[in-house]
């Protein structure tokens, strides 16, 4: 069994444990336990049918847990899969991509919100004037 399929049967399990056991999940799926045991043992993917199944009854945060993982954790992985390239191919970007997370900043969101509040902040000073100082004849 690939580790892909074991780990969409343990998501499966888990969320049919949280509809009073697999029998009952089959159940309030509209299938018979035997036709969801593939999928609860990791022998078969749930095929679109099923998924659309899940979809409808469950949703699809739940339909995408269950084939996915938690969108976090991907989010976690890609990330960290970016970093890597980046750290390989542009050292420099990788370290201020790291440097801004260390104070907390994220997202683009919140870099273009700093961004913004700092030009806003430029605009706002007075001007300093300097006068040319002339020469004497």
């Amino acid at each position: 069994m690939s580790d892909w399929k074991h780990e969409v049967a343990s998501r499966l399990r888990d969320i049919a444990d949280k509809h009073g056991g697999p029998s009952a999940f089959a159940k309030f799926l509209g299938r018979t336990p035997q036709m969801m045991n593939d999928y609860y043992s990791g022998r078969t993917l749930p095929g679109n049918r099923v998924r659309a199944l899940i979809r409808e009854k469950c949703g699809e945060d739940i339909e995408f847990y269950i084939m996915y993982g938690a969108r976090e954790e991907i989010e976690k992985r890609f990330k960290k899969n970016i970093l890597v390239h980046l750290e390989a191919w542009y050292p420099e970007k990788a370290q201020m991509l790291k440097s801004l997370e260390l104070h907390g900043i994220t997202t683009a969101e919140q870099l273009n919100l700093i961004l913004a509040a700092r030009q806003q902040m430029i605009l706002n000073e007075p001007q300093t004037t300097y006068k040319a100082k002339g020469r004497k004849k």
